[in-house]
Order: C-alpha cells, then sequence, then structure tokens
C-alpha cells in the first residue's frame, strides 16, 4: 500500500503514480510480441499464426498495407478469444510507420509513445 492513496480510485492511483493500467500493459505486451513473432525476433513460424492481407485485391490505402493482418474467421465463440484473432484488430489499429520499424528498441519506444497519445485522447474525451 502507498500512504495517501487510499480511498482513490484505481485510475486516480495510476495517474498519481505514472503507471499504465494492467489492460493497457497487456495490450502493449500483446503487440510487441505480434512484431516479433512478424518480424521472425522469436523462433516462431509466423505463417502458421498470422495471414497476412493481400494487398493485390484491395484498393484502399489501408488495404495496401502490407504489414496489415487477415482477421482469422471463428466459427466458435471460444475462438474469438484466442490470442491470434484478439490481437489482429489492435495490430492492424497501430500506424504503418510504427508497423514497419527496423528494430524491437525502435517499436517499443514508438509505440509506447502512440499507445500513450491515444490513451491522453480518451482521458480528454471523458472529462469533457
Amino acid at each position: 500500500m502507498i500512504g495517501g492513496l487510499r480511498g482513490e480510485t484505481y485510475q486516480a492511483r495510476l495517474k498519481e503514480l505514472g503507471l499504465q493500467s494492467l489492460e493497457e500493459r497487456r495490450i502493449e505486451a500483446d503487440l510487441i510480441l505480434v512484431y516479433k513473432v512478424l518480424n521472425k525476433k522469436c523462433n516462431v513460424n509466423s505463417a502458421k499464426w498470422f495471414k497476412m492481407r493481400d494487398t493485390g485485391t484491395v484498393t484502399t490505402r489501408a488495404g495496401n498495407d502490407a504489414l496489415r493482418l487477415d482477421r482469422p474467421r471463428a466459427r466458435l465463440d471460444l475462438r474469438e478469444h484466442f490470442y491470434t484473432v484478439q490481437v489482429t484488430e489492435s495490430w492492424n489499429a497501430v500506424p504503418a510507420d510504427i508497423r514497419a520499424l527496423p528494430t524491437v528498441p525502435q517499436f517499443k519506444s514508438a509505440l509506447r509513445r502512440h499507445l500513450r497519445a491515444l490513451a491522453e485522447g480518451d482521458g480528454q474525451q471523458d472529462g469533457s
């Protein structure tokens, strides 16, 4: 326990201590793992876990992004909770210039700035 924060909400304590929520830390860790898998920074066959979006058939700017993942279809509700299904939307929401960074440290740094900016933007919307 940290003195002076008793009775404060979870969000207020996080803000006072300059910490991320557990949900935000999990999303960040998931995205870092996807980056490592897709960039062969760990010993995992990325083609077995993720399918890249077919850029030849889509004509929108987002569709031409070679680093976008195709969301697998989930026939069962249980499948909706699999890592490879859940992380696809979050990964595709990260700007392409961040996903294309060449090293893990560069990706982590840019991702953290991006996620922090999103969290601060959400906080401003809630307060108005």
